[in-house]
Order: C-alpha cells, then structure tokens, then sequence
C-alpha cells in the first residue's frame, strides 16, 4: 500500500532513527494504543510508524480495508470511507502539522485527521489539506479518511502525506508547568444562566468616523467595510433570520445562523452590499499582507478560535445526529467560551481598525456559489491559514450556528 518499505513498530528493541536529545520522536520501546501484531499494517490497531521528522508517505485510501470510524467528533463531515493510520511516539510537546497533497485530481477526497487514540472523541483537528495542534509528549495518530458524499459515493485517491514537528520552547525552571492551553480572556461566569448574551470581555468602541465612510465603517481603498461582524436591528442573534436590516457596533453579540442570501439582503437593506472576497481578504490582511488580522505569527489569546472540544458534542453528545436541526439549535452559540460579543477580544483587530476577522463567526461573501471566510470560533484552521481560511462546500443559502457575516460600502 505504501511506496516506503513497511517499518517495524516502535516495541521492536533497535536504535532511534534520530538520536540526541533533541530527538523529536521517543525512544520507549512503547506499543500505541490498541495495538495488535495480527492487524493489516495502515489500520487503527498497526498503523504506519512515523520513525523520523519531517515524515513523507504515499499512499492509496483505494487499497485499504479499514473503516474504523466513521465520523469524528471535531468534525462534521461523513468520512465511512477507507482510512489509512499512521503514528508517532513524541518525546516532547509541540505543533504537529499533518498535510495531504491529493496526487489524483477530480473525484478525489481524502482527509486527515489528528488524534491521541484510536477513538472518535480524541480527535485534535481535522483538515481538508492541512490538520495542526498542540500535542502533549506520546503518541499521536494521524489518520488519512476518505470523505463520503450524501449519495454513498466514497471520494477515495492517491495522496501524499507530510507530516512536521515544531517542538515547544521548554520552561526555564524545570519544575514549572509547560503551558499549552488556551488563557482565558473571560470573567468567571460558573454561576451565570446560559441564556444570558456571551460576553468574553470589554468591548473596544472605536465609533469614529474615518474618512468618506460612515462611523460603523473603516476605509480601505476605494471601499468601507463594518468595522465589526453584523447584527440583526432588533432581533434575537440566536435563531435563524428571513430578513432584516444588518448593523454593528462593539458589544453587541453578531448573528449566526444566517445564510449568504439572508446576509448579502440584509446589507442591501442598510443601505450596504456584502463583501467580495478581495475586498474581505485586503481587509483581514492589511496592507502589508498579514497573515492574520493582527500580524503573521499566531497567538492563541488574540482572537475567538480556540473553543475546547465541540459545541455539537457538549450539546447533543456523542450520539449527535450532526444534522440541520441540531447544527441550528440557539443554545449553541450560548454556551460558555462560544460566541464573543463584537470587539470583546481587543487584540483581534487589523492595522486598519477592522474587528474579528479571524474566528468568532464565519463570514459569507458576495459569491452566489457559496463562500464564507474567517473561521470561527471552534476552527479556523482547517480550510486555510489566517486571513486565508475559505470554505466553499455549501451553497449560499446554507445556515448553522457558525455562519456571519459584515457589509461594505462604496465611498
């Protein structure tokens, strides 16, 4: 199955294939998880052994047997397909970064997968093309899964698989904690009602007209995009809109569950339109071309995109139908550390004032075939990086309690 001669599993007692100790990958003698001699190698129970860093394999989901899991839980997406597993023995924290490159063209689609067992519920992240995380020191899994169309069809191929490791800058002071988690930029809200409109922090007003643009709106070339993510005038952030007049302001909680067709009418109705993708991309970028809204290195606490599990999942459990019901249920976006009110995430900002970019909702743009940008608050990683992240799967009138949007405007 692979173009790599197949690789003893790490229990077999010989030299690690990087030594040092700066090595990357353990030297334990440890099996993974559920692991079985008798299994076919590339499945859950013998995967492919990751023996060295940076890590390249070819494969062919069409040449394995194996469906191990069908859906998982940090994404949404059918994939009953063939998996192939591969895995690595960390020696240290870090980021590690999966990528598949589909060699096949039309009718390919495989994903990958990041998880610490061979189970649906420790799943990292997930991607189309490229799946990161920060992973603690031992093993990982990193699964390549066939998608699985709504008509049954598997959407199988060739890929290439390269697989990274940035290890994590240890502390100075051994005996003190690494910190790998998110840092809470919210109040204690333990006692809160769920009900209540989430509120991570103090929201930034910056409600000052700038140049030919009206004071909700920033100036960015020959156009003006809202300053923050779009609201409904007088209606309730947490259900699915017909229609409405779009308006922001900081504090205010953005709506979801809304469609590209809702949105690019709600614009029309303020007198505005919805972005096009350029004009959305030289906001989020800037102009020098930032990776992300605030700069081109990543920090975990400046935007709404790190959301602990999935809201799907802590809502419905594991048992969730993942279907159009429940991807619009409005306690979604209530629950605790989802959806931020506009502005409450100071940092998130672009050179040019513009808020939220980056995770909180996604956001549609002009473009009928169906796109939206950004990310949210549980991903914004899988379908681009940064300012690049783009999702095209849905048509423009789909809706779920991740989907936003903002306005432009003429000067």
């Amino acid at each position: 199955m692979h173009a790599r001669s197949s690789l003893l599993l790490l229990a077999v007692a010989c030299g690690p294939v990087v030594s040092g100790p700066a090595s990357p990958i353990a030297d334990t003698g440890r099996t993974p998880p559920g692991y079985d001699v008798a299994c076919a190698e590339g499945t859950h129970c013998h995967p492919v052994v990751i023996d060295t860093l940076p890590f390249v394999d070819q494969g062919d989901t069409r040449d394995s047997v194996e469906k191990h899991i069908d859906r998982y839980d940090c994404g949404t997406s059918d994939a009953g397909g063939a998996e192939v597993w591969y895995v690595v023995d960390l020696a240290m924290p870090g980021v590690l970064t999966a990528s598949i490159d589909e060699e096949d063209g039309d009718g390919v689609d495989v994903d990958v997968y990041l998880l610490t067992e061979p189970t649906p519920d420790t799943c990292l992240g997930r991607g189309h093309a490229t799946a990161s995380a920060e992973v603690d020191a031992g093993f990982v899994f990193v699964v390549v899964d066939t998608w699985r169309g709504s008509s049954g069809t598997e959407y199988a191929g060739p890929y290439e698989l390269t697989v990274t490791f940035e290890a994590d800058e240890l502390p100075t002071d051994p005996t003190s904690p690494l910190d790998t988690g998110r840092t809470d930029t919210t109040e204690d809200t333990a006692d809160d009602d769920t009900e209540d409109s989430p509120v991570d922090s103090t929201p930034v007003d910056t409600g000052s007209a700038t140049g030919p643009c009206p004071a909700d709106m920033v100036a960015i070339e020959d156009y003006c995009i809202d300053r923050y993510e779009a609201h409904l005038v007088g209606q309730d952030p947490f259900t699915v809109p017909t229609g409405g007049v779009a308006a922001n302001a900081a504090g205010m909680v953005p709506q979801g569950y809304i469609s590209g067709e809702v949105a690019q009418d709600a614009c029309e109705a303020a007198g505005k339109r919805l972005c096009d993708s350029d004009e959305w991309l030289r906001a989020c970028e800037g102009a020098s071309g930032n990776t992300y809204p605030y700069g081109d290195a990543y920090d975990a606490d400046a935007c709404n995109d790190t959301y602990g599990g999935h809201p799907i999942v802590d809502l419905f459990g594991s048992n969730a139908q993942w279907n159009s019901t429940e991807m619009n249920d409005p306690r979604l976006n209530q629950l605790p550390d989802s959806l931020a009110a506009s502005g409450a995430f100071a940092e998130c900002v672009t050179d040019d004032g513009v808020f939220d970019m980056h995770g909180n909702l996604h956001e549609w743009v002009a473009d009928p075939s169906g796109v939206f940008r950004g990310g949210f608050y549980v991903d914004a990683v899988i379908n681009g990086t940064g300012c690049n992240y783009r999702t095209t799967r849905h048509t423009f009138d789909y809706h779920d309690y991740s989907t936003g949007f903002r306005c432009c405007a003429d000067q």
